[in-house]
Order: structure tokens, then sequence, then C-alpha cells
């Protein structure tokens, strides 16, 4: 039985040593974030006393060393409604304590409305005015713009940064659309002249594009040597079981919404925004889903391996086998909850693409 049992918890076991070692690699490549600093607050958080500038170190006496590390942990006290206590550095290096009221939030916010209500930004940072993107048919890409491209001058206004772009764009265009650009292409400067095109603002109102995106601005890395990424590695795998865990025993005991569940067109989007994100982003996607993976893989549902390890914990205690009868059963009632399962989260991903 015991040597079944082993054979029942290899399958799990080589997701978890999978999602270690994912970890490790991403600690190793080096993960690049935000440091946890908010801009002006709105709703809960502003209740709370939140203030521009707070940095935050703790929720709920966990470590927050990064913006999505802290976005993960009030996201999931938001879903569970539970208050959440945050600690935070102020922008005179003082310490406060605020205490996010999540459990007064009205049962009917739902998961893309979540934020919002938390009503935490991340403080704006000076973006370079590098073109960190260019979409195709839009007057760059057609004048011959490309990604890597510093905008030194529109017209005859300088550029210092990437909101100067956001600015001086819609402001000049809207007296004449011919714009006279001056960039820089590694050591050589190149003037280029574009006609800004005139979109729909979905106001009413129409605003002028030349299609081109920023660089992303990162001013945190999270990354060690390969002997310091071990324990990093570790940790982060504790942390993600007891979050992954919580939230299960969320949704069972009903204090988290099933339409937090989601299926393969999520995970396919998740996985492809992760990857453009950059190869760190991408393994601590892969980590996570391998983790979610042992947990499901754990549950004692029959024609899981859980169902398997239930079984032979019952024979071991009991001192024989499981009915075959009882085993066929339990195998129909398995597969039924799991294609319940599978239908919820897949609807729950064509509602979230419905507009």
């Amino acid at each position: 039985v015991l040597q079944r049992m082993a054979i029942a918890a290899a399958g799990p076991a080589f997701n978890l040593v999978f999602t270690v070692l994912a970890f490790w690699l991403m600690f190793v490549v080096g993960k690049p974030d935000f440091l946890p600093i908010v801009a002006t607050p709105s709703g809960i958080a502003a209740e709370a006393g939140m203030l521009a500038g707070d940095r935050i170190t703790t929720v709920n006496g966990d470590a927050v060393d990064s913006w999505s590390k802290a976005l993960q942990k009030l996201g999931e006290s938001a879903i569970g409604r539970m208050d959440a206590r945050v600690e935070v550095v102020t922008a005179g290096n003082g310490s406060a304590t605020r205490t996010l009221a999540f459990s007064q939030m009205p049962a009917d916010v739902g998961e893309d409305q979540l934020f919002d209500r938390i009503g935490l930004s991340l403080a704006p940072r000076e973006r370079p005015a590098v073109v960190g993107r260019v979409s195709d048919g839009d007057p760059a890409a057609n004048a011959g713009i490309q990604v890597g491209d510093r905008i030194l001058r529109i017209n005859d206004r300088d550029v210092n940064g990437f909101s100067d772009i956001e600015t001086i764009i819609p402001e000049e265009a809207a007296r004449d659309p011919r714009l006279d650009l001056l960039i820089q292409r590694g050591n050589e400067r190149i003037e280029i002249l574009l006609t800004a095109a005139s979109v729909d603002a979905g106001d009413g109102k129409t605003r002028f594009i030349i299609g081109v995106g920023s660089t992303t601005s990162y001013d945190a890395k999270l990354q060690y040597g390969p002997l310091a990424a071990i324990p990093q590695a570790f940790a982060e795998t504790w942390d993600a079981t007891k979050s992954s865990l919580s939230m299960l025993k969320m949704l069972v005991v009903g204090r988290a919404s099933l339409d937090n569940l989601s299926g393969p067109i999520s995970i396919a989007r998740f996985a492809n925004g992760s990857a453009q994100m950059g190869l760190a982003w991408f393994l601590g996607f892969l980590a996570l889903i391998s983790l979610s993976l042992a947990i499901i893989n754990l549950l004692p549902i029959p024609i899981l391996d859980g169902g398997h390890l239930l079984y032979y914990l019952i024979e071991l205690i009991k001192g024989g086998p499981v009915s075959e009868r009882s085993q066929i059963a339990g195998q129909y009632v398995g597969l039924l909850m799991l294609v319940a399962l599978m239908g919820l989260a897949i609807f729950n991903d064509i509602h979230r693409l419905l507009p």
C-alpha cells in the first residue's frame, strides 16, 4: 500500500519540485518590478488613511518588497472580505499602520471591480522618452520610427520624458496634425515628418495619436545569486502555497465567489501577458501553474491522485481495499465534479471576454 501511495504522490511531488526550480530560476534571472509606493489613494485605501508616498512594507504581517506582491496580498484579503492590516513607511520616513476595511465591501463587487474599490495606484515614475512599442499601421510606423528611438523634440518643443510626448502631441496636433519630430537612433539624429491620426476618444471628442508606447521603467529588481536564490525559492513556494490554500478555503466556505475560477482561456491570456513582460515573469507564472496542479491533484476527489491516496489511506486503516463498487461510484462522482468545475471555469473565461 505504501508503495502505491508513493506512486500516487509522485505526480504532485514533481509539480512541487518544478515550482521550486521555476521560482529559483526566476530569482537568478531577476524579476523586474516596482517599489510598493502608492500614488494619491481613493476608495477603501483613502478611508483607511493611506497617503500619497506611503511605501507598503507588510500586509497582514507578510513582508512586501514589490508592487505585485502588495497587490497580491491585498487582493487575497479583498476577495475574502477580510480586513487587511497594512504597515507603511510614510513619505516623511515615519511608520504607520493602516487597516483597509474589506469586510465592509459589498458582496456584489466582482473581481473586475476589486482593485478599483481598493483604491490604490502605483506612484508615477518618469519614463524616458524612448519608444518601447510601435503600433502597425499608425503614423509612427509608417514614418519609420523604430523601437528604441529616443524622441528629442516635437516641432519646436523639447521632450524630456514620455509624459511630455503624451502632452505635446495632442496639443500640437490640435493646431496642425503635421508634426516635425527629431529623434536619436544610436549616434544618429534623424528628423521625421508625420501626420498624427485622429481617433474617437469615446466621449464625443477626438484625440490625436502617432502610435507609440513607452518602455516600462521598473525601479526594483528581485535578483539573487544561485545559492542565495535557493531559500528565496522555497519561501516563495511556501508563500504561494499558503495563498492558494487560503483561496481554496474561501471558495469552499463561500467567502469568495466562484466567479474567481479561471479556465484554459484565462490561463492562455495570462501566459501570453507574462511572456511579454519578460522571462522572469513567465517563470513565475509557470511556477504558479505547476503549484496549482499539485494542489488540485492532491484534492481527495476520486480519479485524482488525492482520491487514490484517500483510498489507500482507508485501506491502511481498515486493513483491506475499498470495494470495487465504491471505487466505480467514486470515479463517476469525481468525474462529474471535475466536468462541472471545468465548465464553470470556461464559462467565467467567456464571460470575462464579453463586453
